[in-house]
């Protein structure tokens, strides 16, 4: 069974580098492009299926 991974508008925009969210998440477990990168990427290798709902792509502002 593939691994299903939703994708919020927090790591999204950190994603996209959108000025003024470059990072997201609390202090001690900080999300910043790097780890979004690599951690998106590990998923594909695997197999894994992206989903962006609407209202992420909505809200990072994107269409």
């Amino acid at each position: 069974m593939k691994k299903v991974v939703i994708i919020d508008t927090s790591i999204l925009c950190v994603w996209l580098r959108v000025p003024g969210k470059e990072t997201c998440g609390p202090d001690g477990s900080r999300w910043t492009y790097d780890r979004v990168r690599d951690k998106i990427e590990e998923e594909v290798a695997c197999g894994s299926t992206l989903i962006m709902p609407l209202a992420t792509i909505i809200e990072t502002g994107t269409i």
